[in-house]
């Protein structure tokens, strides 16, 4: 289903063009998710739910997705698919590779102390326009750039602020 998903829920999401949903592409696509979904018992790794993610939060089945949002949450509940710990090595995803902003459905299962642990979330927050002045500082002439605060452990932590101070 990767990246089916999330360029299905993307695009029912966007406002431009919303006749894009009655192309015949677009509605087998759309046959294929529901097929894949029943076929499931959960997400199948971290970019498989990435697309469960996408596709269940911005269909207009809302119905439909009920029990397969009961999956997603059932699996992202579990201890270990959110890796908490800032320092875990290895191919782990962490608490900003699932919910990079505050609004990210993936939020509602990491405590505060899991945001905080993330060593961004509530430094992003309390710093504002602080922040922002600290990454356009440290590239001159590039703007936000690559420049990374001094607590984030990643790119990912990173454009997660980028897209906070913006």
């Amino acid at each position: 289903m990767n990246p089916t998903g999330n360029i299905i829920g993307l695009l029912y999401k966007q406002t431009y063009d919303p006749t894009v949903v009655n192309e015949d592409w677009f509605v087998k696509c759309v046959d294929y998710i529901w097929r894949t979904l029943e076929q499931e018992q959960a997400p199948d790794g971290y970019h498989e739910a990435l697309q469960w993610m996408g596709f269940l939060t911005h269909t207009p089945e809302r119905e439909r997705a009920i029990p397969y949002l009961a999956k997603l949450d059932a699996w992202l509940s579990q201890p270990g698919v959110i890796e908490l710990d800032v320092h875990a090595a290895g191919y782990v995803q962490k608490v900003l590779d699932y919910a990079p902003t505050p609004d990210s459905y993936a939020r509602k299962f990491i405590s505060e102390d899991g945001a905080d642990a993330s060593g961004c979330a509530d430094r992003r927050a309390a710093s504002g326009r602080r922040l922002a002045d600290q990454l356009a500082d440290s590239q001159p002439g590039r703007g936000m750039g690559m420049a990374r605060h001094p607590h984030c452990r990643s790119l990912k932590d990173f454009a997660c602020i980028r897209q906070t101070v913006t």
